[in-house]
């Protein structure tokens, strides 16, 4: 891949290449995961981050859906890729 090429690849170009519904599907996990993020990362920095911290962490992740969001960016970039030909 080239360097001209990644400036393309942002979350906004990649989500063209989804429905609306699917896109606002990922919006709507995305704004989960991003307040998950956040408070862990608050909570880590103030507390530390322990073992049963970190799974809960990831468990709560889960529950808000970041494989359907993986999923869903994959499919758009993998689309995104067949039509620039990569």
């Amino acid at each position: 891949y080239t360097d001209a090429l990644w400036p393309a690849l942002t979350p906004a170009h990649i989500a063209y290449y989804e429905s609306e519904d699917v896109q606002q599907e990922a919006a709507t996990i995305l704004t989960d995961l991003t307040t998950i993020s956040k408070n862990f990362m608050a909570e880590s920095i103030m507390n530390g981050v322990t073992d049963e911290s970190w799974s809960s962490f990831q468990s709560t992740l889960e529950k808000a859906k970041v494989d359907r969001f993986i999923e869903i960016r994959q499919q758009s970039l993998d689309h995104y890729f067949e039509l620039v030909g990569e």
